[in-house]
């Protein structure tokens, strides 16, 4: 199913996903595996002074799979790799489609908005999906904090060194 993305401004998360990762080998829509979260905005808190029932969780989805194939506290180590994934040269993603045949998709909520110091994301990071399949360059579906745009960018990064920084092997060799 093809969308304009700005069509989907201003819409909730789950339906602003609903047009763009409709996977049709599924017999679900890829949002429908990944669990419901409706994001808050809040003043800045960091990590270390929230108690650990406040931590947003990082959500692994595995697309052979077709479910939530692990949820982890988003750990600083976590956020420092995709920071480091997302300022990689990113460049627009000029397809059509973010339908992932296989890999793993990872949903970040950031408890603050996230900034990148790359001049083609000017704005705050609020939450992201990170879609790693092999043979395939990272893309990044960005939840924008202040513009509430959502742009994707194809990153200039190595989806298996991701996977390992992260400690995700196991769920990236099941998925392939």
């Amino acid at each position: 199913m093809f969308v304009k993305l700005n069509r989907i401004v201003g819409m909730s998360l789950l339906a602003a996903l609903l047009p763009i990762l409709v996977l049709s080998t599924f017999p679900r829509p890829l949002y429908a595996y990944m669990p419901a979260f409706e994001p808050a905005f809040e003043p800045a808190i960091s990590l270390a002074s929230r108690p650990a029932a406040d931590v947003p969780k990082a959500a692994v989805f595995g697309v052979r799979q077709e479910k939530v194939v692990k949820a982890v506290p988003l750990a600083p180590e976590w956020i420092r790799a995709v920071t480091e994934a997302l300022e990689s040269s990113p460049a627009a993603y000029g397809g059509f489609e973010v339908n992932p045949r296989s890999g793993i998709v990872i949903h970040f909520p950031f408890a603050e908005p996230l900034r990148i110091r790359n001049e083609k994301i000017p704005d705050a990071i609020r939450e992201l999906y990170l879609f790693l399949e092999p043979g395939q360059k990272p893309r990044a579906l960005l939840f924008l904090a202040s513009s509430n745009k959502k742009p994707i960018f194809e990153l200039n990064y190595d989806a298996e060194k991701l996977v390992r920084t992260l400690g995700l092997k196991e769920e990236w060799a099941n998925n392939r």
